[in-house]
């Protein structure tokens, strides 16, 4: 055999036998190498995605607390606005009452009918003025009108005339039920009353609710139309709300009509007094007036405030409020 073949073959058998190993090991610890370089890129993406996660988190809360002061600042506008047409009416009433005719606006309604104060750049109040002389007095108005008013407002006649019985218990000093349906201690026991009535004068609308049968949800609609402070048996109909005028007894739809267009003028008393009935009828002395203004922001956050002032003429000073109270505060949702 010719030596030139024979000994590349031995030369191959008398390589060590470590050599096969350490081919091994130098590709064991480059596996190694490259699990170590794939669980470090796993490390690098997953704390991508948690500040990905942060950021995303930071900006929405930033993005909230923008909203949020956006709407703090909408809701303070129309705070301010509410607040100003509530003393946009106060200067109106007092030009009415000192300025009169000779003044160069017209006279301000005072029948709740609607009103708007523009401050400028979308700021601006909508207000309604209404002398309580019109309103139905809660402590004075006698079973027949309250009965109407109730009626008026959706209450069968027969129910009206129990729940408008309920309202005298509610106020009088006695004990003793008014007849048909009327309601004293024992009656709000046996409906498992916490309270019984009150046995005193309404200091508020609000008390309404809790007389026996009445509820929250009637209470509410009354409230537009009912007073605790003109001390009036009856209503003066040259400034009562139509609805009040609707439910007065006596009176006609003509007369109404009539009365609804041509209260303004001089002769609207005189034409239609006599198809209103006495005990139903009492002028309005004209120092009371409840304002409720509704303030709205550019954004059209909403707030709305209620008062009542009473208009003193030439005393001093020449207005106070009786009552000031929030009705309601309507924020803007963030946009989506």
């Amino acid at each position: 055999m010719r030596s030139d073949l024979i000994a590349p073959l031995l030369c191959a058998h008398s390589r060590p036998m470590s050599e096969p190993f350490s081919f091994i090991a130098r590709r064991g610890r480059r596996d190694s190498s490259d699990r170590r370089r794939g669980i470090a890129l796993i490390m690098v993406l997953w704390v991508l995605v948690l500040i990905a996660l942060v950021a995303a988190a930071l900006r929405a809360t930033v993005e909230a607390e923008i909203h949020a002061g956006l709407a703090r600042t909408g809701q303070a506008q129309a705070m301010a606005a509410a607040d100003g047409g509530v003393y946009w009416a106060i200067e109106r009433l007092l030009e009415r009452v000192y300025v009169g005719t000779t003044s160069d606006r017209p006279p301000v309604p005072i029948d709740d009918r609607p009103l708007v104060a523009d401050f400028g750049d979308g700021v601006r109040a909508e207000v309604r003025i209404q002398d309580v002389g019109g309103l139905v007095d809660l402590n004075a108005a006698p079973r027949p009108l309250l009965a109407a008013l109730i009626h008026r407002l959706g209450v069968a006649a027969d129910r009206a005339d129990v729940l408008a019985g309920r309202i005298m218990d509610f106020r009088d000093l006695d004990s003793e039920p008014q007849p048909r349906g009327g309601a004293e201690d024992e009656a709000y026991a046996r409906a498992h009353m916490p309270f019984g009535p009150k046995n005193g004068p309404f200091d508020s609308p609000d008390e309404l609710a809790q007389v026996l049968g009445i509820g929250f949800d009637l209470a509410a609609r009354m409230k537009p139309y009912v007073t605790v402070m003109s001390g009036a048996r009856g209503i003066d109909p040259l400034v009562a709300p139509p609805l009040v005028l609707e439910a007065l007894p006596g009176l006609s739809d003509a007369a109404r009509r009539l009365l609804l267009a041509e209260r303004s003028r001089a002769g609207a008393l005189r034409r239609t007094m006599p198809q209103v009935r006495h005990d139903m009828f009492q002028p309005s002395t004209h120092a009371n007036y409840r304002i409720v203004s509704i303030g709205i922001a550019p954004d059209g956050a909403r707030f709305i405030r209620e008062s009542v002032v009473q208009i003193r003429g030439s005393r001093q000073p020449p207005y106070f409020f009786r009552s000031w109270t929030q009705r309601l505060s309507i924020p803007v949702p963030p946009e989506s």
